[in-house]
């Protein structure tokens, strides 16, 4: 399960929209190269730190190493 969220405070809505849509094809991404066991079962809530620039200007490879960073850290557990 994936949650992205974007406050109003980080940009337009046309700039959080694509911050989500970026958020959401990392994820896809992720998951089909690494298909994950059934047992396992994930919530990954994303969304830019406060202090994070307007805008969300994050590019898709920032955002799938972060992902990546996260989910490694999970299956380690």
């Amino acid at each position: 399960m994936l949650l992205v969220n974007a406050s109003r405070k980080q940009g337009r809505a046309v700039q959080r929209n694509r911050f989500r849509r970026r958020v959401r094809m990392a994820f896809l991404k992720i998951l089909r190269e690494q298909p994950c066991a059934n047992e396992l079962r994930y919530v990954v809530w994303v969304r830019p730190a406060r202090g994070a620039p307007k805008g969300c200007p994050f590019t898709f490879h920032e955002i799938e190493g972060q992902l990546r960073l996260a989910l490694s850290r999970w299956e380690t557990r």
